[in-house]
Formats: structure tokens, sequence, C-alpha cells
């Protein structure tokens, strides 16, 4: 059993990882996933102006993070405990997008 903080934080981002390099589903998506998701990004987008500063915590492979970049924010912070996943979302950015976009492995506890 993991008893402290960031040997916690550690193994959550080795799981991750792991998932990862397999080519795993990350999350269970279900049968009302792109509904779920439609919603989410209705109501996340009422609070996303035109030159808007947002931090997302969690960013996974960042595909949030470019929607709120093409979707009014002038810049986007998104961390994510696991390496793999800040490359890849690193990787998914467009070269315009990825001028707006900062992605950064760190726990949301500690940023850089």
């Amino acid at each position: 059993m993991v008893r402290d903080r960031e040997s916690w934080l550690k193994s959550q981002a080795e799981f991750y990882e792991n998932k990862l390099n397999k080519g795993e589903e990350m999350f269970y998506a279900g049968p009302y996933a792109e509904t779920i998701k439609l919603k989410w990004l209705s109501f996340v987008g009422q609070f996303v102006f035109d030159g808007a500063a947002v931090l997302e915590v969690g960013c996974g492979d960042g595909w949030q993070s470019r929607w709120l970049a093409n979707n009014g924010a002038a810049r986007v912070v998104a961390i994510d405990l696991t390496p793999g996943f800040v490359e890849k979302a690193r990787l998914l950015s467009s070269p315009g997008l990825s001028e707006r976009i900062s992605y950064i492995c760190c726990a949301a506890e500690s940023p850089q």
C-alpha cells in the first residue's frame, strides 16, 4: 500500500504510462460518452471568452486543451502527471495551437 503522497503520485503516473505504452483504453467511455462530452463542452464553453487564460488539470492527450484554444482561449496551461500523455498532447497539437498551449508534466499539487 502506498502511504506517502510522492509515492502515490508516482504510482498513478506509472499506471497510466503503462496503459498508454500498451495501447490500452485509458478510461471506460460507455455508451453515452459522446453525449456527455458534448454537454461538458457546452458547459465549459460558457466560461471561455476571447482572450481567456485557462489552466487544465489532468489534460490527458490534450483534446480539451485544443478545444479551448480553438474556441477563444488565448492561453492554455495544461498539466498532467503522466509523461506519455504530455508528449502525446504535444504531438497532437498543430503548430498554430502549440504556440498558445503549454503542456507541463507535473502534479497539480506541485506545479513547476
